[in-house]
């Protein structure tokens, strides 16, 4: 287990469920500092118990969808509260399954707004006149395996997390030279309540996907780890890319 020293501070999105949430018990247990936006109140407000000292974890409830334009003042003012982060996990997303014929604009928009848009906010805010981040930090996002898949119906949810990547590539030329680092952890299907509110979700559709990956189907453990790993000093000479973390499932 990677250990963290006192003050070692991290902000993690998407922290209600899923890969944030399990980031969260993570770092906790590794002895780092955590300040966790998310939707759920009950389900932030249980990560306390996880926390080896009560000073070590903050919540507060952020709607990705309805404040992309206040994320960077956000960011500012948690940074006063709580002092610099030495880094970020970027967790939260939505997924959406919808066909050519059927896509809705304005909907993928939201998509957009949600898996790109946010996460660019939140980067921008962390990384503003350097004073938000501290020097040697670093930012993970979770994108996905659909970034360079094709699936059907998949359109925008791949689309968004392509974006995504791009994105983060470009900024992550622009602030190594701050120190920053900034990459992408690509999961494949991981059992996660988002996954399991997909309209196609069912025994079937499971035992499909554990069929898919030679190596099971992922849980979010088998994605926190890299995740640790990419956060820390072990990973001091890695910026701009992505790591693949899919049970095998790209090699279909």
């Amino acid at each position: 287990m990677y250990k963290f020293n006192n003050g070692d501070r991290y902000l993690v999105t998407g922290a209600s469920s899923g890969i944030g949430r399990q980031v969260c018990m993570h770092l906790l247990q590794a002895g780092a500092e955590v300040v966790a936006l998310g939707r759920n109140e009950l389900s932030l407000q249980s990560l306390t118990d996880s926390a080896l000292r009560p000073e070590q974890f903050a919540y507060h409830l952020v709607d990705f969808s309805q404040s992309t334009n206040q994320l960077g003042d956000i960011i500012t003012e948690l940074a006063k509260r709580y002092g610099k982060f030495s880094g970020a996990v970027l967790a939260a997303g939505t997924h959406n399954l919808s066909p050519l014929k059927t896509l809705n604009i304005d909907h993928f928009r939201k998509t957009l707004e949600i898996n790109l848009l946010s996460n660019i906010a939140i980067v921008q805010g962390l990384c503003r006149k350097n004073h938000n981040i501290g020097q040697g930090a670093s930012i993970v996002v979770i994108s996905s395996i659909a970034a360079r898949r094709s699936d059907k119906g998949a359109l925008e949810y791949s689309a968004s997390k392509a974006a995504l990547e791009t994105a983060m590539r470009c900024i992550a030329s622009e602030v190594a030279s701050k120190g920053v680092r900034i990459n992408c952890i690509a999961p494949g299907f991981v059992q996660t309540p988002m996954l399991e509110k997909m309209p196609v979700y069912s025994p079937d559709f499971l035992k499909k996907l554990e069929q898919d990956h030679p190596l099971g189907l992922g849980t979010v453990k088998n994605i926190s780890q890299p995740v640790m790993f990419l956060l820390s000093a072990d990973s001091s000479w890695i910026t701009g890319t992505t790591m693949i973390v899919d049970g095998g499932y790209s090699l279909a």
